[in-house]
């Protein structure tokens, strides 16, 4: 239920992002459609400095970014100035810009190149394509999935063998829990390792004597380990 919930959120925010991208796709076109190119100037620029604790690295960074002032002339010889911001340090006063702006707007500027012109459009439609990938790919391995489990039509009632912290991985420093199973195969007299998909509640006190193990009929490697006695969180 909460991964459909997760899915959901997802999917709404990439079709959002999505409408926006194409929004701004749109008015990108009436913008180059209406507009007029000339040079700007920077007339005034400042650098902000700050410091941000990064947690992944456990150490305090220093991040810069600028504020741009650009001054340029319309056609008519209005004067225009806007502010830009960026991550560049190396702008100069008096440094030629290349100024995209709409002719009856002229405050609507933007820098002339392809990313100061698309940039909006491109981030906007580059997160809605990842926002409505990752749950539409991860639906699609649930599906196929699911589709594997019923070919796995050999069943096994196995003794539970350990219950037992999976330390080879971890999230958000917790490592999950696992229910081990073995069979030996009164034909090959081969012994079978089963082991649970990865469990974040201690099952200890939900797992009976015995587990259920869907295997291949013919190969014994694919299965997979009913856990459906775990309790969902409410």
């Amino acid at each position: 239920m909460k991964q459909k919930i997760i899915f959901i959120i997802f999917l709404f925010v990439g079709l959002v992002m999505g409408g926006f991208g194409i929004f701004s796709f749109i008015g990108t076109v009436g913008f180059m459609r209406n507009s007029q190119v000339t040079t700007g100037e920077v007339t005034d620029f400042d650098i902000n400095t700050r410091r941000e604790y990064d947690e992944n690295n456990e150490r305090w960074e220093t991040k810069t970014s600028s504020v741009k002032e650009i001054e340029f002339q319309t056609e008519e010889g209005e004067t225009i100035i806007f502010e830009l911001t960026g991550s560049d340090d190396d702008a100069r006063i008096g440094e030629s810009i290349p100024i995209r702006y709409k002719i009856d707007n002229p405050d609507d500027a933007r820098v002339n190149n392809f990313f100061g012109v698309w940039g909006v459009s491109i981030i906007m439609t580059f997160m809605s394509v990842v926002f409505v990938a990752i749950p539409s790919v991860a639906f699609i391995a649930l599906r196929n999935g699911a589709k594997k489990k019923e070919t796995y039509t050999n069943l096994l009632n196995l003794p539970v063998k350990q219950i037992y912290l999976d330390e080879t991985f971890e999230m958000d420093g917790r490592n999950p829990y696992r229910i081990y199973a073995e069979y030996l195969h009164p034909v090959e007299n081969k012994i079978y390792e089963f082991k649970s998909e990865r469990l974040w509640n201690d099952p200890t006190t939900y797992v009976p004597e015995t587990v259920t193990v869907y295997t291949d009929p013919l190969d014994y490697k694919k299965y997979h380990m009913d856990t459906s006695f775990m309790p969902e969180k409410a």
